[in-house]
């Protein structure tokens, strides 16, 4: 019987793939996981989607996505970014 030579890794962390994560229909603070279908606040490898009716409040400067499309509103507290790494596309208002 021939022996074969296998290799097992153990220990590797998870890879996170890219989501979609999409606002409620009432939105809410960027940083709240209420404010997210799912209760994910996004993570800078998601593209975001915020829906039609939604206001979302970017309310850190922590806050990040890869991609964003705005059909509700996206509104800004006072001093403070958001971090696109991707595409932004506007249907909405800011």
């Amino acid at each position: 019987m021939a022996s074969k030579n296998l290799a097992v890794a153990k220990n590797l962390p998870a890879q996170k793939t890219t989501s979609i994560i999409i606002s409620t229909p009432t939105g809410g603070l960027w940083s709240a996981n209420t404010t997210w279908v799912g209760g994910l606040v996004p993570s800078s490898i998601d593209d975001v989607t915020i829906s039609n009716g939604a206001t979302v409040s970017v309310d850190q400067n922590t806050n990040i996505c890869r991609g964003i499309t705005i059909k509700g509103n996206l509104a800004f507290n006072a001093g403070i970014t958001l971090n696109v790494t991707g595409d932004w596309n506007n249907k909405g208002t800011l």
